[in-house]
């Protein structure tokens, strides 16, 4: 019997620069998420990338509050 498994994906090693700040909120979610820097930064990006194809799109996003408040997701631009 012939098994066949997915191919891994490549990693590359990045360097970033983040102001101290930044770096201990990146810290602070890896801690309270229960998982490394490098996949919240990973998970980041996916969250960034659905967001800003869904605003290309027209859409918009919607946090709804558990008080059953609404407010709209907005995201600038990093400069």
């Amino acid at each position: 019997m012939t098994t066949v498994s997915k191919p891994k994906s490549k990693s590359v090693k990045i360097s970033a620069n983040l102001p101290r700040a930044e770096l201990e909120l990146l810290r602070n979610l890896a801690e309270r998420l229960g998982i490394n820097m490098t996949d919240v930064l990973r998970n980041a990006i996916l969250l960034e990338d659905f967001i800003q194809k869904a605003r290309e799109d027209g859409s918009k996003v919607i946090i709804k509050r558990k008080d059953g408040a609404m407010q709209e997701l907005l995201t600038r631009r990093v400069e």
